[in-house]
C-alpha cells in the first residue's frame, strides 16, 4: 500500500514537473519574442508618491492672426493686431527677420494670460477642505506657482495647473473663473485640455472643448448663455509599458514637453524667442551655449518641421517616448449661471483611484515558475 502511494506521488510529481516545464517553455518563447503579459491593478490617487497624481488641465489662447499679442503694444512700429500678426509671421519664418527680432521680447509683447484673464481659482477636497488659491506667478523659488506657462509658439500660449503632491489628499473639484469680456476683446480662441502632467504638447491637436469669439460674445451680451462648464473625470487609466518591449520606451522620462523642445533646439542649433523662458534656468550646458535664433531660415525650419498641430511627431520620434501613458474618460456638461461676462470651468474628479495596466516582464513569471518547481 505504501509502495502504491509512493508510485502515485511520483507520477503526480512528474506530471506537475512536465506541465510546469511546458508552460515555462511557452513563456520563454513569448519572452524571446519580446511580448508582454498584462496585469490590472487599481491605485488610489495621492497615495504614496507623485506617480499617483491626478491628471492636470491646461488652457491655451490660440490665434492664427497674431491676437495672442498685446494690441496696445507698439510692435515693429505698428499698433493693433496688424503689428502682432506681422511679428507672428516673422516667428513662423514667413517674413524676413533681419535684425528686428533682437529688440523684441516675446514674453513682453504676448498677452499676460494669468493676470488679464483669470479671476478666481479655488479647490475643494473630498475631506471638505476649501482652498482659495492665488494664481499669479511668484518669483520666490520656495513658493509653488499654481499655474505655469508650459507651451507657447507664434500661434498660442498655454498655462497648466501645477498641482503639488499632497499625500492622501482626494480632490472633489477645481473651479476656475475667467473673464469672458476680456477674452472677447482679445479675440483669440480658447482651448481646454486634460492630460498627464508634463505631456501637453502631444495632444495640442485634441482639446476637450474649444471656445471661439462668438462664444465669448454670447457670454458678454446674452442673459442666458452657456458659460458654466463641468468636466467630469470619470475614469483614469495608466498604461505602464516595458522599457525593453517591442516598442522601446524611456522609463525615467518625466518631462516629455521639455524633451520635445530640447531635441528641436539641438537639431536647429538655436533657441527661438518664444521658447527662451523655458531655457533660462536649463542645467544642460549644451542648451545654455546655444544662441538665440535670429535667421529667417531657422524659424521657417522649426515651423515646417516641428510645430503643432501636424508636425509634433517629427520631434517626438527623435527620442524614446515615456513608458507611462495616461488616458481619461471625460464627461462634459454645460449650463448658464447668473454670473454674466464670465466663463466658469469646473473639473470634477469623480474617481478616487486610477486603473493601472502593467505590461509585466515574462521573466518574472519564469522566476516564479522555477520557485514553484524547486
Amino acid at each position: 500500500m505504501i509502495m502504491v502511494k509512493k508510485v502515485m506521488s511520483l507520477i503526480v510529481f512528474f506530471l506537475i514537473f512536465i506541465t510546469a516545464c511546458f508552460l515555462g517553455y511557452l513563456l520563454y518563447k513569448k519572452y524571446t519574442k519580446n511580448d508582454d503579459i498584462s496585469s490590472v491593478t487599481y491605485r488610489p490617487f495621492n497615495k504614496e508618491n507623485p506617480g499617483d497624481s491626478y491628471p492636470v488641465f491646461s488652457i491655451c489662447l490660440y490665434s492664427s492672426y497674431g491676437m495672442i499679442f498685446k494690441q496696445n503694444k507698439n510692435i515693429l512700429g505698428i499698433k493693433g493686431w496688424k503689428g502682432g500678426n506681422l511679428y507672428r509671421k516673422m516667428l513662423l519664418g514667413e517674413e524676413n527677420v533681419k535684425n528686428r527680432l533682437r529688440v523684441i521680447d516675446f514674453d513682453d509683447v504676448a498677452v499676460d494670460f494669468l493676470d488679464s484673464v483669470f479671476l478666481r481659482f479655488h479647490v475643494l477636497t473630498k475631506q471638505g477642505k476649501l482652498i482659495d488659491v492665488k494664481w499669479k506667478q511668484s518669483r520666490n523659488q520656495k513658493e509653488i506657482n499654481t499655474f505655469l506657462y508650459t507651451y507657447q509658439d507664434p500661434n498660442q500660449i498655454c498655462v497648466t495647473r501645477n498641482r503639488p503632491f499632497v499625500r492622501h489628499s482626494i480632490l472633489n473639484y477645481e473651479r476656475l473663473k475667467l473673464d469672458a469680456n476680456r477674452l472677447y476683446n482679445i479675440t483669440a480662441d480658447l482651448h481646454v485640455y486634460i492630460h498627464k502632467p508634463h505631456e501637453l504638447t502631444r495632444i495640442l491637436h485634441k482639446p476637450i472643448v474649444s471656445f471661439s469669439l462668438n462664444d465669448f460674445k454670447e457670454m458678454v451680451e446674452a442673459t442666458n448663455s452657456n458659460n458654466n462648464y463641468h468636466f467630469n473625470v470619470n475614469q483614469v487609466e495608466v498604461i505602464r509599458n516595458r522599457p525593453d518591449g517591442t516598442l522601446t520606451c524611456n522609463k525615467t522620462l518625466n518631462g516629455d514637453d521639455s524633451q520635445y523642445r530640447q531635441v528641436i533646439v539641438q537639431n536647429i542649433g538655436c533657441i527661438p524667442s518664444y521658447w527662451k523662458r523655458f531655457f533660462l534656468f536649463s542645467s544642460k550646458l549644451k542648451i545654455q551655449s546655444l544662441p538665440d535664433c535670429v535667421k529667417r531660415d531657422d524659424y521657417l525650419r522649426i515651423n515646417k518641421l516641428f510645430l503643432p498641430d501636424l508636425n509634433v511627431v517629427n520631434a517626438t520620434k527623435l527620442y524614446l517616448q515615456p513608458c507611462d501613458k495616461m488616458r481619461s474618460i471625460i464627461g462634459t456638461t454645460k449650463s448658464s449661471t447668473s454670473e454674466r461676462k464670465t466663463l466658469l470651468l469646473q473639473f470634477d474628479y469623480i474617481c478616487e483611484e486610477y486603473k493601472v495596466l502593467q505590461n509585466d516582464y515574462i521573466l518574472k513569471f519564469l522566476k516564479k515558475l522555477l520557485l514553484i518547481i524547486i
